[in-house]
């Protein structure tokens, strides 16, 4: 039944972004009718949508935060080709860019997502450094984790910081 289950929620592995070219807002790419969610993929998108509240509480913290975008679309080329991408939430400051990858539960997948693909495109896209976070309500494990509570304790040098939200 454990071999089942790891197969159902297998993470597809994710693109690592290699000599970027070009990057470029787009518009939604989802279908009008968007496929069902399962109970687990719904609690999750119901998580993501009440930690907007968090974001908009963080940004309050900045004196600087120009927008908040939520699930904005990228387009962009590097060595693979063209492709597409969906970052959680982006709070825009003037100096900086804070991009959140939301997960119910820990998950090492929201690392690779944030330095491998989101960062890059945030930073060429907005032309200024870019901090990275993960805000989880669920933790599975507490080994190398950066947990802050405030965006003036993170820097933007690679790093993934995390913010524990229970929503």
């Amino acid at each position: 039944m454990e071999a089942q289950r790891r197969l159902r929620f297998k993470e597809k592995p994710n693109r690592k972004v290699s000599d970027l070219v070009w990057v470029q807002k787009t518009i939604d790419l989802w279908p009008r009718e968007r496929p069902k969610l399962t109970a687990a993929q719904a609690k999750g998108k119901a998580y993501e949508k009440k930690v907007a509240k968090l974001v908009e509480e963080l940004a309050e913290e900045l004196s600087n935060t120009r927008e908040i975008l939520h699930n904005p679309w990228f387009k962009f080329r590097d060595r693979h080709g063209v492709a597409h991408a969906q970052p959680d939430y982006l709070l825009v400051a003037h100096d900086q860019v804070y991009v959140f990858e939301v997960k119910l539960t820990q998950r090492p997948q929201a690392i690779a997502q944030l330095q491998d693909l989101y960062g890059p495109l945030a930073m060429l896209y907005f032309k200024r450094p870019v901090v990275l976070l993960a805000v989880y309500k669920n933790f599975r494990h507490m080994n190398e984790v950066h947990l802050i509570k405030h965006l003036s304790e993170a820097k933007a040098n690679g790093r993934v910081y995390t913010i524990h939200w229970l929503g």
